[in-house]
């Protein structure tokens, strides 16, 4: 099999027409389809591809990238945020996701996502129970 290696631009450029392409797609067939990205906010620096979708869903954004219930670096949370806030600006919403279980982690994450004025979805990470902690 011959394995193509694309650059990283290119490959970014490659999700944002595929995203681009399925959302027009969805909403020709059915008027008022609704796309949520998830995660991969850095593809929300491609103005087409925030353009495509209604919404995105971000998870580990203050917690869990070194391993669950480890606090995010600051380094980390900006790179997130910078891209997730502009995408807020623009009217459209993030949904949050945190996978946590001690109260002092679930109560930073609330505050954390009450500041940035977002929803807020804590669980276990097998996503096996519907309701948030």
């Amino acid at each position: 099999m011959l394995a193509i290696r694309l650059s990283r631009a290119r490959r970014m450029q490659v999700m944002v027409e595929f995203v681009s392409t399925i959302a027009a797609y969805a909403r020709s067939a059915q008027p008022g389809f609704i796309v949520v990205g998830q995660n991969a906010e850095e593809l929300l620096n491609y103005p087409d591809y925030a353009a495509a979708i209604d919404g995105v869903g971000k998870e580990d954004l203050f917690f869990g990238l070194d391993g669950d219930g480890t606090l995010n670096s600051k380094g980390e949370l900006r790179a997130s945020l910078t891209p997730l806030q502009r995408f807020l600006a623009s009217g459209k919403p993030v949904f949050l996701i945190e996978y946590l279980d001690t109260a002092e982690a679930m109560a930073l994450a609330h505050k954390n996502a009450e500041a940035l004025g977002v929803p807020l979805f804590i669980g276990s990470r097998e996503l096996d129970d519907v309701r948030s902690r």
